[in-house]
């Protein structure tokens, strides 16, 4: 067999239904079978395709063009109508499966992702459909007559990470109407059902039904009745009527209603590019699909989600929105549904008890407490006593049988009756529900000892969740807070969670409490004050780890961190700028560079803090005004300008701080951080000054960063002057360029050495000196950059790569790799710098062939790859494996 290497359209077909046809007929199955086999390889070879395999009853072949699979699959399906098949086996019926994408024939097969994809496809359809991936759909355009694609959604394919967008091939002769397709899940982030739910039964249908009738449900109710998990609950049940995934954002922490489109993409893990309004990427991204949008604790931000849910639903027609909020959101067809407390034991039996929601949750979070609990017709009458006294309000239910780990039952349902009738006089909240909930925080917070009391007021300052090291910084001595937070998990005023390490979180219901008292006290301000020490100190010492080998490491905590971040600088803003100025300082290499959400191998959509970081820095430095000293002054203006405008294309507003930041640091004789302006300015101006003035500069930025001896801004600033010399005269730059390697290595910094193997390959691209070594370090450079998770370095990796391809004289794969570069560019958040871009240089190379058909197919196939799938792909054209670099 002659296998294709490259870029090429997988087809799979099976017989539906084979098996029970085996069963009843196998005699006239074999002669079925063989008439299959016949129609489907007069279909695949006429059409420019190879059958690789049989696989059962169904077969593999591999097409270079995809409009030749699509055409395949057409003439099967209709040869395959036309058949008149052996008695007792019926209408044979083959569903058909198509994807495109990279492939390397091996031993006479095929194996990898693009492989899985395509017999995932075939196997979520039906007999008689032909199902295409977008990749596959992408490629054949309109370029077929007579064919046209039904757009069936997103779908998870069983098995596999990532979503595909499913299309269904329509033709005249095909039958057009099939079952829903027979994939596994629907993407979403929804968390992991922890836990059972207790009771709820007929709610959780009544709100799944109000789901199925109306696009806006809101869930309304008193704080602790149960709001968010019967909305995520229902979420979950009715997933599977959103094909296009099921998103959750929780508002809670949430506090600048600016941030909510964006953060709605970034769970989405479709975040805005550089340059575009949230908002109206949402609604571009949400116009096509099928999507429920849950939206949690929407009432301090009402007025804002209610803006943003109105926009959503009027541009995107499938999609849903369920809310939970304390009150409606209050647009026009909101369904408003209030959830009830739990259902209260009828009569004082055990059965009844048992029967009852509230006397399940009861007894079952009874027993967690202490196990030795026995429930019986001798106890009944007191639980059913405490479910009334409590209202049937779950998380007062929950924090009243903490208690039981250390008092009777008789004993809990005494005091609660004295708490009551103590704080029902005195309290000023109306709400009888909300009023009962309060009490039992209440009761639960005064049977803590003094100094626990004080624990629990301080960690209600932490929005985002702690670890015993931040609560250590704001609540005091190392053994007071365990002993403290061991006390407050064990009293359910405060959730553990363990995954990659231990954290803790309060309720909302019950961080609101301590706040409140944090405020009544007067006590806010110096916790508030503690907990931006805490953020500041936790900054400053990650922008030194940012810097090094455990980069990855801190971009994930900063990430982890982020709520706690907002909420230090929204109070710095207001009370304590020099503080903040020195947190968006430091915090600047993050907003700059942060670009992982999940796992960064399998190149996810990004969440970025770009803009955000942006709006924070520049707000700090308006707030600080005469307060900030002028050298806080120059670094924002530093960090402003040399980090955030050049990553958001704001090239001339970067000039102009970074003029500003460097006559601040002359003044102030600071060489280091003048050489770091000096670095940003030549590269802030590269394509907008003449290419001599760059290299002036950075040649001026490297003299400074040396005298100051700042090893990292030396070597930075060596590497970017190789690479300007090179680009005025190809090869001159080489010895600064291997001078930077060597430092790289030394560093053991992932993203140094993913640099110096670009810088080198590059440097050969331009010189036309490309050989093995070159392939080498270019397919090192796609790696590590790809470890790293940077996607703008590695839009210039790829550029190279393709640049290497054209010396090559492989044009098609230049082509096809710059069309990667633009589907990487698609997820990024952030611009491309000129000084990044290598498309002209590769353009050029190209010559002649740029724009012709098989270079424009080319480009199409690489726009068509996922961008995990393209970086394997385009190591491996260059002749190694992504496996040499890990």
């Amino acid at each position: 067999m002659n296998l294709r290497s490259g870029i090429v359209t997988f087809f799979f077909s099976d017989i539906e239904g084979s098996t029970s046809k085996w069963e009843a007929s196998g005699e006239a199955m074999k002669v079925a079978l063989a008439r299959h086999d016949e129609i489907l390889e007069r279909a695949v070879a006429p059409n420019g395709g190879v059958v690789v395999k049989k696989i059962g009853d169904g077969l593999m072949a591999v097409f270079d063009d995809p409009a030749g699979a699509v055409k395949a699959s057409v003439e099967a399906q209709t040869s395959m109508a036309d058949q008149s098949w052996p008695d007792g086996i019926g209408q044979l019926r083959i569903r058909v499966g198509i994807h495109t994408g990279p492939g390397e024939p091996q031993d006479g097969d095929y194996v990898g992702s693009s492989v899985n994809r395509a017999a995932r496809l075939e196997g979520a359809g039906h007999g008689g459909q032909v199902l295409v991936s977008s990749a596959t759909r992408e490629m054949i355009a309109d370029r077929m007559d007579g064919v046209s694609f039904l757009d069936l959604g997103v779908h998870q394919l069983r098995g596999l990470t990532r979503p595909e967008r499913v299309y269904q091939v329509l033709e005249r002769r095909l039958r057009e109407h099939f079952p829903p397709l027979r994939t596994e899940t629907v993407p979403s982030n929804l968390p992991s059902s922890a836990e059972e739910l207790i009771g709820r039964t007929n709610e959780l249908e009544s709100l799944v039904q109000a789901l199925e009738k109306s696009r806006l449900v809101t869930v309304t109710g008193t704080g602790g009745v149960g709001k968010t998990t019967l909305a995520v609950e229902a979420a979950r049940l009715g997933k599977d009527g959103y094909n296009s995934g099921v998103w959750l954002l929780e508002l809670a922490s949430l506090s600048d209603a600016k941030l909510l489109a964006g953060e709605l993409l970034g769970v989405m893990r479709q975040p805005a590019p550089a340059g575009r309004e949230p908002l109206d990427m949402l609604k571009e991204v949400l116009s096509a699909q099928h999507a429920l949008l849950v939206l949690d604790n929407c009432e301090h931000l009402i007025e804002e989600v209610a803006e943003l849910v109105g926009e959503v639903l009027r541009a995107a027609p499938d999609v849903s929105v369920l809310a939970t909020s304390r009150e409606p959101i209050g647009l026009h067809a909101e369904q408003v549904w209030t959830v009830p407390t739990m259902t209260l034991p009828e009569t004082e039996s055990f059965d009844a008890v048992a029967a009852s929601d509230s006397g399940a949750l009861f007894m079952a979070r009874a027993r967690e407490a202490d196990n030795r609990i026995v429930f019986d017709d001798s106890n009944a009458e007191l639980v059913a006593a405490i479910c009334r006294r409590l209202d049937g309000l779950p998380l007062a239910i929950e924090l009243a049988a903490a208690r039981l780990r250390s008092m009777g039952i008789e004993e809990l349902n005494d005091r609660l009756d004295d708490r009551f009738r103590l704080l029902r006089s005195s309290h000023r909240d109306p709400l009888p529900h909300h009023q009962r909930l309060r009490d039992t925080v209440a009761w639960s917070y005064d049977l803590l000892h003094p100094e626990q009391q004080v624990l629990f007021r301080q960690l209600t300052v932490f929005p985002g969740g702690f670890d015993l090291d931040a609560a250590e910084a704001v609540g005091g001595n190392e053994l007071d807070v365990i002993d403290g937070v061991d006390q407050l998990v064990g009293q359910s005023l405060m959730e553990v969670h363990r995954n990659s390490g231990t954290r803790y979180r309060m309720l909302q219901t019950i961080r609101e409490f301590g706040q409140e008292l944090l405020i009544d006290l007067g006590e806010y301000d110096g916790v508030a004050e503690s907990h931006l020490q805490w953020v500041s100190a936790l900054a400053r010492e990650g922008a030194k780890g940012i810097e090094g080998k455990d980069q990855l490491v801190w971009l994930s905590r900063f990430r982890l961190e982020i709520d706690n971040i907002r909420q230090a600088l929204a109070w710095a803003v207001e009370n304590d700028p020099t503080t903040g100025a020195r947190v968006v300082s430091a915090l600047s290499r993050f907003f700059w560079m942060y670009a992982v959400d999940g796992d960064s191998a399998l190149m996810s959509d990004s969440t970025s803090f770009l803009s955000e970081g942006y709006s924070w820095s520049t707000t700090v430095l308006e707030a600080g005004g005469d307060d900030l000293s002028i050298e806080q002054v120059g670094r924002l203006q530093l960090a402003i300008g040399g980090l955030l405008c050049i990553r958001l294309g704001r090239f001339e507003e970067a000039l102009e701080r970074l003029e500003t930041a460097a006559a601040i640091f002359e003044n102030l004789d600071d060489q280091r951080s003048l050489g770091w302006a000096t670095f940003y300015r030549s590269i802030a101006g590269f394509g907008i000054v003449d290419l001599d003035e760059s290299i002036r500069l950075v040649d001026e930025a490297l003299q400074l960063h040396t005298a100051a001896g700042d090893p990292v801004g030396s070597a930075t600033s060596v590497l970017v002057l190789g690479l300007f010399l090179s680009v005025r005269s190809p090869g001159s730059g080489r010895r600064q360029i291997e001078q930077f390697a060597a430092m790289a290595e030394r560093s053991g910094s992932l993203f140094a050495i993913a640099h110096a193997a670009d810088g080198l390959a590059f440097d050969d691209m331009l010189s036309d000196q490309v050989d093995d070594a070159t392939k080498q370090q270019a397919a090192r450079a796609l790696e590590l950059f790809r470890r790293a998770n940077n996607y703008a370095c590695l839009c210039h990796a790829v550029g190279a790569g393709a640049g290497i391809l054209a010396r090559m004289e492989d044009f098609e794969g230049s082509a096809r790799a710059l069309g990667l570069t633009q589907t990487i560019r698609e997820r990024l958040s952030m611009a491309a710098a000129p000084y990044e871009q290598r498309d002209p240089y590769v353009l050029t190379l190209c010559g002649e062939h740029n724009g012709d058909e098989a270079w424009a197919r080319s480009f199409t196939e690489g726009q068509t790859l996922e961008p995990n799938e393209g970086i394997d792909w385009l190591i491996k054209q260059l002749g190694h494996s992504p496996d040499e670099f890990r």
